[in-house]
């Protein structure tokens, strides 16, 4: 399945007329791509139409305009997003007891290697194991959102299609075993899915096409990695001056020595001998005048790397206070911008929990348990994302 692209996002300002009946769209599009295994487990199936939606709803939610930042949560999604022959979904752990929340997940430690997509019966049978996010694993519990794959021979995917043959989602974790026949709708949406890229739910006028600039997977390969112009030329500049400058005056030095009389009177090893001196002088001068620059150099390079290392172990330990400030000729400014953003990032997604937490408070004491639990699942969700896992037809 193709990874979404920069041109197919709508921008924020035309989102807002289409945002309605967009909604509504993605709402019957998820009703065929979600199934519940036993109460505490939901799959909802992704592909490149529930992909844009979190990404057009992460846009909207933070005001996010710039082709940059945009493209940076294209290619966040685009991790989900199902390869050949694979099946991608985002797992739920629905728990609507707060008190039951943390002992919950900690009893289903080890749900990664229990989870599989079970074809056919009796001795034609095999199951093909979930691959699970190993980054939404703690040591002692796991998140209530996991993201899975199941990755298809060419044999199994024929197979899959052929409805003939019986498909469930199989959990056989020791405290929570379920197998569930995938729903007829669901399996069609999935087959679909298979073989080709979902009908865009998007109205096509409304993306226009746009320059997608040097950004993410569009860029050539050499650009994919970190590149300071500014970098490259103080490094160049200075020392081709100073080869530059040191040839020059080498050759000058020859130049002169050839046409010396006094030479003729010199025999042939003293000639030797003034060539290796003048050539020793000059190589010591190279070697003191590029080491200069270097040191120049480090100071301006690893001064600025040590600033930006401190803000990312700050930013592992929550410190968003602390600011991330360079001298004025210091280089690598575009990594310090990009941890910069980083900073906020994280810090508008901890507030966004904050703000899940302090409403979750609000309807455990109102007694509504429904957007309790709504709320619950929304917390192991990136900030805008309002795709509830739920099993009510009204969620999107």
């Amino acid at each position: 399945m193709r990874p979404l692209s920069l041109e197919e996002i709508v921008p924020r300002d035309r989102y807002a007329a289409l945002r309605p009946g967009y909604r509504d769209a993605i709402i019957a599009h998820k009703r065929n791509r979600r199934m519940a295994v036993g109460e505490r487990v939901t799959l909802l199936f992704e592909d490149r139409e529930t992909l844009r939606f979190q990404v057009q709803e992460m846009v909207w939610v933070e005001g996010i305009g710039e082709p940059e930042k945009i493209q940076r949560e294209i290619d966040v999604y685009n991790e989900l997003m199902p390869g050949d022959r694979e099946l991608s979904a985002t797992l739920f752990i629905e728990i609507t007891d707060l008190a039951e929340i943390r002992p919950e997940l900690e009893r289903l430690v080890g749900l990664d290697e229990h989870v599989a997509l079970s074809l056919g019966t009796g001795r034609d049978a095999e199951a093909i194991p979930a691959r699970f996010d190993t980054k939404q694993f703690e040591q002692d519990r796991i998140s209530a959102v996991q993201y899975i794959r199941f990755g298809l021979s060419d044999s199994q995917a024929h197979r899959f299609a052929d409805l003939g043959v019986r498909a469930a989602i199989r959990i056989d974790h020791p405290q929570y075993r379920h197998e569930i026949e995938i729903p007829a709708p669901v399996r069609a949406s999935l087959v679909s899915t298979l073989s080709c890229d979902p009908e865009p739910l998007v109205p096509a006028a409304a993306t226009p096409a746009r320059s997608p600039g040097p950004t993410g997977a569009s860029r050539p390969k050499r650009e994919r990695y970190f590149v300071d112009p500014l970098l490259q030329l103080a490094v160049l500049v200075p020392l081709l001056t100073v080869m530059g400058i040191v040839a020059i005056a080498y050759v000058t030095s020859i130049t002169l020595l050839l046409g010396d009389p006094a030479r003729k009177a010199l025999t042939v090893d003293e000639t030797r001998t003034l060539f290796l001196r003048a050539n020793g002088v000059y190589f010591i001068i190279a070697v003191v005048g590029v080491g200069a620059v270097a040191t120049f150099l480090t100071h301006r390079v690893a001064g600025p790397a040590g600033v930006i290392e401190r803000a990312v172990r700050g930013l592992k330990n929550g410190e968003y206070s602390q600011r991330l400030s360079l001298r004025p000729h210091d280089y690598l400014k575009p990594v310090a911008l990009a941890v910069t953003d980083l900073r906020n990032h994280l810090r508008a997604q901890d507030e966004h929990r904050r703000q899940l937490l302090e409403a979750l408070a609000t309807c455990l004491n109102a007694g509504d348990l429904t957007e309790a639990r709504n709320l619950i699942a929304r917390l192991g969700l990136p900030a805008g994302d309002t795709a509830v896992p739920s099993r009510d037809s009204t969620d999107a």
